[in-house]
């Protein structure tokens, strides 16, 4: 029932909106170092604040932040199991300042911490 929900959800989404949104989360992926703001993302769309808010978790299932922090994440695990750079280098460049900020965030999304993986990689 709640997959067949979902997928209502997506068809209720117009065809020029999806492709509008499509280009929003490639502007939001651009950079992983720094995500635009909402209202400079909406902005380069062309919808309103709250049709990209809306559309984001009706299409990819996810606010937009949570796109980016999916992405951000996905990333920093790909370069640290292929060892490219230290922790606070992987961190850094994808926009932490602090380094326990970046491990709690990592944490949260695989459960275990940066450095366990990057010994791994």
């Amino acid at each position: 029932m709640e997959a067949r929900r979902d997928a209502t959800c997506v068809c209720r989404v117009r065809h020029t909106d999806r492709q509008r949104l499509m280009r929003a989360r490639g502007r939001l992926l651009e950079d992983l170092g720094k995500a635009p703001s909402l209202t400079e993302l909406a902005r380069e769309a062309g919808m309103s604040l709250p049709k990209l808010t809306r559309g984001f978790r009706q299409v990819f299932g996810n606010s937009v932040y949570g796109v980016f922090q999916q992405a951000r994440m996905a990333q920093a695990r790909s370069r640290l199991l292929a060892g490219e750079g230290s922790v606070m280098r992987v961190a850094s460049d994808l926009g932490y300042a602090n380094a326990s900020h970046f491990a709690t965030a990592f944490r949260k999304q695989f459960g275990i911490n940066p450095s366990e993986i990057r010994a791994r990689g």
